[in-house]
């Protein structure tokens, strides 16, 4: 930071502080405090007055939904409304077994007991 600036910024505090949409801050007097916030609480602010600095993190609070939408061929397509939303698989009539592996973050879905017996039956 040039000298220049340093100065203008302990006399001015900040001037006008750019902004990619609403309004541009002005400061009205060199006391102005600059305040920032996250609206939806979706960015964490965390200032440090020993390093003059400011941390930016997304909260994961605010990551998003969990997922969008499941297409399925029938009945409804499951969509997501919030990040904290689950997915939940089921088979009604055990013909298709779903086991889950959170370690690996995988799923592994096969022929249930029924269509296994089926298959023997009618081979």
């Amino acid at each position: 930071m040039s000298q220049y600036t340093t100065n203008r910024l302990m006399t001015d505090g900040f001037s006008t502080i750019q902004t990619p949409s609403g309004t541009y801050p002005v400061a009205g007097s060199p006391s102005d405090i600059l305040t920032l916030t996250s609206s939806d609480g979706s960015i964490n602010i965390v200032g440090n007055a020993v390093t003059d600095t400011i941390d930016l993190t997304v909260s994961p609070s605010g990551a998003g939904n969990a997922f969008g939408i499941l297409d399925f061929p029938n009945g409804t397509n499951p969509t997501a409304t919030g990040p904290s939303d689950t997915a939940t698989f089921t088979s009604s009539d055990n013909f298709v077994t779903m086991t889950g592996n959170s370690t690996t973050n995988t799923a592994d879905v096969t022929a249930g007991p029924y269509a296994i017996a089926l298959a023997m039956i009618f081979g």
